[in-house]
């Protein structure tokens, strides 16, 4: 089975989504944005795999730029529409940072409580996942395309 270039952003971008709201994967995102790099890994490798074809370093940037921007897109609509439904996702977010704190992991919790709270701060959370689903998704295909973009090219040409 053969995947595009298209659908290998998606599926990327669907798992970049996954790392900005589902509360335990997001803590990956406090790591230099780990969690969108890790999933912008996935357009590249799916692209080269399922096509066993070369991708350039230029492509897998401009593959994960796109996925992390889908990906903070697809996050920032769906925060907005659970936040509507009376969910939460910060709120969520907000008792594994007080549970942190306590425990004496983290030390910074009280002060993200109030940054974190309303449909705004979500919006702008949303927008920001935008930005920097695109930066460090292209960071992360730049860093797929390293790994798996030379593995079909054809040597010595």
């Amino acid at each position: 089975m053969r995947i595009g270039y298209g659908q290998a952003a998606l599926v990327s971008s669907l798992a970049i989504a996954l790392t900005f709201l589902l509360p335990a994967l997001s803590l990956l995102n406090l790591l230099c944005c780990a969690g969108v790099i890790l999933g912008a890994l996935v357009g590249p490798y799916l692209y080269t795999s399922q096509n066993q074809a070369p991708i350039s370093a230029r492509q897998a940037a401009a593959m994960g730029a796109l996925a992390g921007a889908l990906g903070g897109l697809w996050s920032l609509l769906a925060m907005l529409l659970l936040y509507e439904l009376g969910i939460d996702l910060a709120a969520e977010a907000r008792r594994i940072l007080r549970e942190l704190e306590e425990s004496g992991v983290w030390g910074f919790a009280g002060s993200l409580e109030v940054l974190t709270a309303g449909a705004r701060i979500l919006a702008l959370s949303g927008l920001l996942n935008i930005l920097w689903g695109a930066l460090f998704g292209a960071l992360g295909g730049l860093i797929g395309g390293s790994i798996w973009g030379e593995r079909y090219a054809v040597r010595g040409s």
